[in-house]
């Protein structure tokens, strides 16, 4: 009897533990869909990330970068930008054109990021036309949105370590990441 109450009072603890870590969880899914690029309707992805604009813009930038892109902003008004002759082997040997728009999202300091991927042949990335590359980009994307949450998290706990030592420098300049 004690032991099935230790079986269960362990079990309620770690669905507890669960359930209070679901509502920092966010679904990172990619969605398909015509959007205007330059005013043609053109087949986009958007991915919503748990960070504010600037933290996904300059994530993105140093990911495109270390990819040998180069990107610009190409529409001040919209904030649109483009990088250049990337390469992402998951979704073409060659190097591809990749438009995104970033835009705040409201609801939770997040923002929405809208892609395109312009094909060496000049076309843009669809799942009817290569499921494959569909299935592939949009695991990029989510492993993006899920490094750019984790990097966050990591500035925030090194940001909260350094204020403690800053506050109580009696405890020392240690601190657990």
């Amino acid at each position: 009897m004690k032991r099935s109450f230790a079986i269960l009072t362990m079990l309620l603890v770690s669905l507890t533990g669960l359930f209070g870590q679901l509502s920092e969880m966010t679904d990172y899914n990619v969605l398909e869909t015509p959007f205007r690029l330059n005013g043609v309707k053109q087949n986009a992805y958007t991915l919503s990330i748990d960070a504010d604009q600037k933290r996904a813009i300059d994530s993105w930038v140093s990911l495109m970068n270390e990819n040998g892109g180069e990107t610009f902003v190409i529409d001040t008004t919209q904030q649109l930008f483009l990088t250049e002759k990337v390469l992402l082997p998951v979704i073409s040997d060659q190097s591809v054109d990749v438009f995104f728009l970033p835009r705040y999202e409201g609801d939770n300091d997040g923002s929405f990021m809208t892609f395109w991927f312009r094909l060496p042949d000049g076309s843009f990335l669809s799942s009817r036309d290569d499921p494959e590359r569909f299935h592939a980009i949009s695991k990029y994307l989510v492993d993006f949105g899920l490094k750019v949450k984790q990097d966050l998290r990591q500035e925030i706990h090194e940001e909260a370590v350094e204020r403690a030592n800053w506050e109580y420098p009696a405890t020392g300049k240690k601190g657990k990441g």
